[in-house]
């Protein structure tokens, strides 16, 4: 009876799903609404086309042949997928986490459709948690051309927009349904040239956004291996967790009313204006000799890897295919990791992991590339990771370097900074469109890690979507590729061990105590740790350094750190106390949460 009536509730606060009539009726609508013209326009000429056509005429299962392009810099991803959209000759199909309704996302797609309506196909698989929530831009963008479609993994409840009694109600009766996340990013053009790696469509990952700035990294890569990201696609885009957008609840309505809808992406209200100069560079055939630091690479071994749809079903191994893979190649590294990630939270799992490398190879260099608490977009996690801090230093001896906000070489990193650094003083900053960061004072534009990337023995490359941690492992889908070339893992290493320079990141060492106190403190701080709640023990083993102004950098177990090092405290930066407070409340009382973050 219990049963009965709990079920009755969600019912009621859900709502249903279409009926077989119900979606006839939206097909037979959204037919009548899709454009079916065909536009006499051919794809531009590009060199990746003339590598993929080498790449294939060249490559047998024994000796593939690839060719890969580092996208360091968010200017350049967007040039190089808009570039290969117009390229594009016969389908292209692109899957993401986040497709935010911004100048970006409007841009892409308005990209897209222009490809539709020369004849190409396009599909588009995005999460449920795009951030796109308005069903009137969803309706618009799926009914936009007849060689566009578009399809939501895992919808809640079938529906694109839902109410806080929705994801209790999710939370409650499908808590694994609601955690279960399509984090893949993945972009395909004609079955053979793809783009993976760790950007979602939204400004602030192309160096668009004059606040804030993701410092991502994806690549392109040309060759047989390509088709397995397809593969990939198709079993995503096949599998009943993702669901035909216009099949929504919430959209189906706004189709079926033919009225009041927002155009997406139309050039009525799309203003290219700032985009006039990379709209331009884009149609031209070569992106490298463009942009020396888009250099092409030749390489032989590239493996794609991704979980399955369904990673977190019953009978699934545990984990998922890209954890697994990533963790083989960790157990096998001789020499040197090196791994740059947002959020620098250990799995269970991967501590015992490293935990067993560092005690088989005791002098290997382990490296973390990660954000600081004034850096970050999610401080709740970075709450969590605190946790972790002696684990990591003491134990695992790793090299932190957390970014700062606004490193020394940020023009350098982010070609555009100058012109971002401009634009903000023009434009008021809007809290609300940045949760998630920490409060500081400052006008300049923030920087932010998001790349998730690692490199083995400088010869293994990992470039992708995996963020390293809990909920990467076990809830997330992801995707990313392996690559074996001591080229790339160079440009790769160059480019991290850059953002972890003295100049633009603050490196974790132990704090300086009395002796005697310390140890005692130690034991407290490692029960206090262990709890799931009431982990208050305010005295820490690690602290901040930032190097001493003309002195020489030093790892921080060299015996002379601390006479190259200064200690600029725990959270640098960061002034407000208040949020120092929640901050320290969530490592208290939220260590439960560690396997969903």
């Amino acid at each position: 009876m219990m049963r009965t009536s709990l079920a009755f509730v969600v019912l009621l606060l859900c709502g249903c799903a279409l009926t077989p009539k119900q979606r006839a009726e939206v097909e037979r609508a959204a037919e009548m609404q899709r454009d079916s013209r065909i536009v006499d326009k051919p794809p531009i000429r590009s060199e990746f086309q003339l590598l993929a056509d080498e790449a294939f005429e060249n490559s047998s299962a024994d000796a593939p042949r690839h060719y890969l392009s580092l996208l360091n810099v968010g200017e350049d991803a967007l040039l190089a997928r808009i570039h290969l959209i117009r390229a594009a000759r016969t389908s292209i199909d692109l899957q993401t986490f986040i497709w935010v309704d911004d100048d970006t996302g409007r841009l892409i797609f308005g990209e897209l459709l222009n490809a539709a309506r020369r004849g190409v196909k396009v599909r588009l698989i995005v999460d449920h948690f795009c951030k796109t929530d308005d069903p009137k831009v969803l309706a618009s963008a799926a009914t936009a051309h007849q060689n566009l479609n578009i399809k939501i993994y895992n919808p809640i409840f079938d529906r694109k927009t839902n109410k806080p009694l929705d994801y209790l109600a999710a939370a409650v009766f499908k808590f694994e349904m609601l955690n279960q996340r399509m984090h893949n990013k993945v972009f395909i053009v004609d079955e053979r040239i793809g783009v993976v790696g760790g950007r979602n469509i939204e400004d602030r990952y192309f160096d668009w956004d004059p606040w804030f700035i993701f410092k991502d990294r994806d690549i392109i890569v040309v060759g047989p291996a390509v088709a397995d990201m397809r593969a990939s696609f198709d079993d995503y885009w096949d599998h009943k967790l993702c669901r035909k957008a216009i099949y929504l609840v919430d959209v189906s309505r706004v189709i079926r009313k033919a009225q009041d809808r927002d155009e997406f992406g139309a050039a009525a209200t799309l203003d290219l204006s700032q985009f006039a100069e990379i709209s331009s560079l884009a149609n031209t055939y070569s992106l490298a000799n463009l942009r020396p630091r888009m250099k092409i690479h030749r390489t032989s071994w590239v493996e794609f890897v991704a979980d399955a749809p369904e990673k977190t079903a019953k009978g699934e191994p545990r984990g998922g295919a890209v954890t697994r893979r990533i963790n083989e190649t960790f157990s096998n590294a001789q020499h040197r990791i090196i791994i740059q990630t947002p959020y620098m939270l250990l799995s269970n799992r991967s501590a015992r992991m490293f935990k067993k490398l560092r005690r088989q190879r005791p002098e290997i260099d382990l490296v973390f590339s990660t954000n600081s608490l004034a850096a970050t977009d999610a401080f709740h996690v970075y709450a969590l990771s605190f946790k972790q801090r002696k684990l990591l230093v003491k134990r695992l001896r790793f090299e932190v370097h957390e970014l700062k906000p606004f490193p020394a070489d940020a023009a350098t990193l982010i070609p555009r900074y100058e012109q971002l650094q401009e634009l903000s003083e023009t434009i008021a900053f809007d809290p609300a469109q940045y949760q998630g960061m920490m409060p500081i004072e400052a006008n300049d534009p923030r920087l932010c890690i998001h790349a998730k990337t690692f490199v083995v023995d400088q010869h293994i490359s990992f470039i992708g979507s995996h963020n390293f941690e809990p909920r990467s492992n076990k809830l997330n889908t992801e995707s990313g590729v392996l690559i074996w070339d001591e080229d790339i893992a160079r440009a790769i290493e160059d480019n991290i061990l850059l953002d972890a320079a003295p100049q633009n990141s603050w490196v974790l060492g132990e704090r300086k105590r009395p002796p005697v106190a310390s140890h005692i403190s130690d034991m407290v701080a490692r029960v206090s740790r262990a709890l799931p709640f009431l982990d208050v023990w305010p005295f820490r083993y690690s602290t901040s350094y930032q190097l001493r102004e003309g002195l020489t950098p030093l790892s921080p177990f060299d015996p002379n750190f601390r006479e190259h090092y200064e200690d600029v405290g725990t959270f640098p930066l960061v002034s407000l106390s208040s949020d120092k407070l929640a901050l320290r409340f969530i490592a208290a009382f939220a260590g439960w949460s560690k396997p969903l973050m």
